[in-house]
């Protein structure tokens, strides 16, 4: 078990739902970051198949880095990262985490639609 409890982020009012635009510019972009363990046979895969998925949406949206757990073990503790490979989804909040090779691109998917990231055309 590794001890981490989520946090439940306060909902928007309606008046601040009314107020907030569904445009996102650059500086509001979804900020992920990958975090890997160079000894995990899934890091690769995970990677490529991150990558792989975010070629089909609008790159100038998504800020995305890859972090190695070994290299960088305070970036990994800040962001309660307790498994790997993990996605954590930094910006905007709340937090969000996806555990594992993202073989099943549905959550990553989902994450980002939900964050008003478009689809490439």
């Amino acid at each position: 078990m590794c001890g981490y409890t989520a946090r439940m982020a306060r909902l928007p009012g309606p008046r601040e739902r009314a107020s907030s635009g569904t445009r996102r510019s650059a500086s509001n972009s979804v900020d992920l970051v990958l975090y890997v363990s160079a000894s995990s046979r899934y890091a690769q895969s995970a990677q490529r198949n991150c990558r792989t998925l975010l070629d089909r949406f609008d790159r100038r949206q998504v800020k995305f880095e890859v972090c190695d757990i070994g290299e960088h073990p305070e970036r990994a503790e800040e962001d309660s990262v307790c498994y790997t490979p993990m996605l954590v989804k930094r910006h905007p909040l709340p937090r969000t985490y996806v555990v594992g090779d993202l073989s099943n691109a549905e959550p990553l998917v989902d994450l980002l639609k939900s964050c008003g990231v478009t689809l490439r055309r």
